[in-house]
């Protein structure tokens, strides 16, 4: 399958408005819909319930009191085991701060739904027009998700969309650097807390505009180029010598995106600048890295792939 999208019911769970995605599923809405229409629209009309987990030995049923498992109400198919002090964040709540968030602001929902059969679940909304770097768009986003496996904790955070090609990086909340809010499962959901943490006013994208027509204005050239990705692509631990670097598939892709193969070759923004080397990087992570698109999208979002994202940005703007 290409796609990890949750279709244990029949029926792809995830809702968008706009253009159709990538992988061809999921019901349109139009922007004005309520967002008791995306909970359904999105598959997450269901809640998590919890059991204590049993278990037979020669045919005598025991309870292991320290552990549950967690199961969806519509299907009653397992999510997973987790220890009996796991803070469970139902799909409704995620639903529910959006319904705050797009109530109070001019935010619109863009799109819901689940992954792995119900196991991650996210909802991501629009916060407000176009931001121009130069000739090139990027527009913010907000981003709410959890998981029901234990692999992600709670997650929001803003993210930058290239709006030409859909190239996302997320945005530091405030001057410590953080680029978003975590919430463990060991703890209870706060949408207050979440709400200051993220500080929803756009004033941190608006800085981050500031360093991308920075960045769309400085020249950037392949020996630029050569050092930012020998760099990038160091490990965390021990060094790998630059020629086995420029060997590498990723690297040979990079450096063709930044010499004319990246979506919105031609505009200023990009061509010949440390944008369009940020945007190389983004569009390879995004679109052309693993194995498939699903692949790369919970990568991006969750994985080493959105921080080697994020560790370009820092390293071009330090």
């Amino acid at each position: 399958m290409a796609h990890e999208i949750d279709m244990t019911t029949g029926v792809p769970a995830i809702a968008f408005v706009g253009d159709l995605p990538w992988h061809g599923l999921g019901q349109q809405l139009t922007p004005d819909a309520s967002i008791d229409e995306w909970t359904k629209a999105a598959g997450l009309d269901w809640a998590v319930k919890e059991s204590t987990v049993e278990f037979s030995v020669d045919n005598v049923i025991k309870s292991f009191n320290n552990r549950k498992v967690l199961f969806r109400s519509d299907t009653h198919a397992p999510l997973s085991v987790v220890s009996s002090g796991y803070r469970t964040v139902q799909p409704e709540t995620i639903l529910d701060f959006f319904r705050e968030v797009t109530g109070k602001t001019d935010a619109q929902m863009e799109t819901a739904g689940s992954l792995s059969g119900g196991k991650v679940i996210w909802a991501l909304a629009r916060m407000g027009d176009d931001y121009l770097v130069k000739d090139d768009k990027i527009a913010p986003y907000l981003m709410l998700s959890t998981s029901y496996d234990m692999s992600t904790p709670t997650i929001a955070k803003l993210v930058a969309t290239r709006v030409v090609c859909r190239n996302t990086i997320q945005i530091a909340l405030g001057e410590n650097g953080n680029r978003q809010v975590r919430i463990p499962h060991s703890t209870d959901f706060r949408a207050e807390e979440v709400r200051a943490g993220l500080e929803i006013s756009l004033s941190e994208f608006e800085a981050f505009t500031q360093k991308a027509t920075k960045l769309a204005g400085l020249s950037f050239n392949q020996s630029a180029m050569d050092k930012f990705l020998i760099t990038l692509m160091q490990p965390e631990k021990g060094e790998i010598d630059g020629d086995q670097i420029r060997k590498s598939a990723a690297y040979k892709k990079i450096v063709s995106l930044f010499d004319g193969g990246q979506l919105g070759t031609g505009q200023d923004a990009i061509s010949g600048t440390a944008w369009g080397a940020l945007n190389a990087v983004t569009e390879y992570i995004d679109h052309l890295k693993g194995r498939n698109q699903s692949a790369r999208l919970m990568d991006a979002w969750f994985g080493q792939a959105g921080r080697f994202k994020e560790r370009a940005l820092d390293l071009l703007t330090q």
